[in-house]
């Protein structure tokens, strides 16, 4: 089974091979329907090869926003969390995928060295961290000497409080947000993002704290293309904590607030929680 599922329209083949080229480079496994030898049933192993999938990429375009093929297999990324999409024209994601950060690349012509590929080749790295670190496996470390270094210490002392979230009383809460506090800033921006991306509202109001104490240590400039679909999809989180606590983090830099302003000035009058509402109230009056 392959990693990565390359999900697009039969009229962009060419830009799929260059893509699927440049990530098998990468040391990436892509699965794209070219792969799919004579007599095989077609609807059963595009089936199994999403559900095996670490990260699928969609790459929208005018053709593929109109194929029903693709919808289905962005939306199984996207329900699963694992959705990386990417625009190859002068087109719009189709609604209901308009909130995800998507990578631009519509001038990308297969170059080795190009900033719009290294910015997707991030995001897909990321999640596909995510989904290793949720089933038990190890992603390969790009820039590691030795493939069977140990896990970073760190990290794991990072994953023993995430279960402390939530049906715990508060002190063990207000514990486990301090130990996060002075972890997350020895972690990688990379890991932070990944164990975000999970589907435990335990990790993603773990990571919202840890990635608040990451940028007040290292500063607020590392925002690429995974960290704001992170910020974004946390601030429409529907659990409350995730929301308050995105809102604080959003409220720490003018730009987040610019960014965000549409979905805080929403949760400063809608939200059905009150500390979301002031926390998101507070994060537009700082940047007012």
């Amino acid at each position: 089974m392959s990693d990565i599922f390359l999900s697009y329209a039969r009229e962009d083949i060419e830009t799929a091979k260059r893509l699927a080229g440049r990530l098998d480079d990468e040391g990436m496994s892509v699965f794209w329907d070219r792969d799919i030898h004579a007599g095989k049933n077609f609807r059963s192993v595009i089936k199994e090869q999403l559900k095996s999938a670490s990260c699928v990429v969609v790459l929208w375009s005018v053709a593929s926003v109109e194929s029903d093929w693709v919808l289905d297999e962005a939306e199984e990324g996207k329900s699963e969390g694992i959705l990386v999409p990417a625009t190859i024209g002068s087109v719009r994601p189709p609604i209901g995928f308009r909130q995800i950060q998507t990578a631009e690349m519509s001038a990308w012509k297969g170059e080795t060295s190009n900033a719009d590929f290294d910015r997707l080749l991030e995001a897909i790295r990321a999640v596909r961290g995510s989904t290793a670190a949720l089933s038990g496996r190890r992603e390969p470390d790009f820039h590691a000497e030795k493939p069977g270094r140990a896990v970073d210490p760190v990290v794991l002392q990072f994953s023993e409080t995430l279960g402390k979230f939530y049906d715990q009383p508060l002190n063990v809460r207000q514990e486990a947000a301090r130990d996060v506090k002075k972890l997350a800033p020895r972690m990688s921006l990379d890991t932070l993002v990944a164990i975000g991306n999970s589907n435990s509202p335990e990790n993603r109001v773990a990571v919202a704290i840890g990635l608040r104490a990451w940028f007040k240590a290292h500063g607020g400039k590392s925002l690429s293309i995974n960290v704001m679909s992170l910020l974004e999809a946390g601030l429409q989180d529907r659990h409350s904590r995730v929301r308050y606590r995105y809102a604080q983090l959003a409220g720490d830099y003018p730009a987040l607030v610019d960014r965000f302003h549409e979905v805080l000035s929403s949760l400063a009058e809608n939200d059905s929680n009150a500390s979301v509402r002031d926390a998101a109230i507070e994060a537009l009056k700082k940047a007012g």
